[in-house]
């Protein structure tokens, strides 16, 4: 928030449970997930009110393990249910324009020591426009 404040930046945040929480309809032009590894039923449940609090042109981006990273001791999840696949984001944001979506190598960090290296999705997605 300071950082945004600093370049003048008009940013709301909200603190709460992810899977409780009710999401604004149409509420937003960008959604971030960033590394939230829940069980794929949950993660359905999730990605269905992203969608909804998508506005028109609004844009999705998303990060997180791939389900390759079980093979590298580099941390993430060790569950599979856990862990991303782009045929299950592809399903999951069907409706949605696909701008990128793709595995990545990473090199993991965590507390600013390396791990190792890793396996990501990355996935960009808007919300059409009518």
């Amino acid at each position: 928030r300071a950082r945004a404040a600093e370049h003048g930046v008009a940013l709301t945040t909200t603190c709460a449970d992810i899977l409780e929480w009710v999401w604004p309809e149409a509420g937003y032009d960008v959604v971030v997930d960033i590394f939230l590894h829940l069980p794929r039923a949950a993660r359905r449940t999730l990605h269905q009110r992203i969608r909804s609090a998508l506005r028109p042109g609004g844009l999705l981006f998303l990060e997180g393990f791939h389900r390759d990273q079980l093979e590298r001791e580099s941390g993430g999840p060790r569950d599979p249910d856990q862990l991303y696949t782009l045929e299950e984001l592809r399903e999951d944001f069907a409706e949605l324009e696909i701008l990128h979506a793709a595995i990545a190598p990473t090199e993991v960090e965590r507390a600013g020591v390396k791990q190792g290296p890793g396996v990501c999705v990355h996935f960009v997605a808007r919300w059409p426009l009518p």
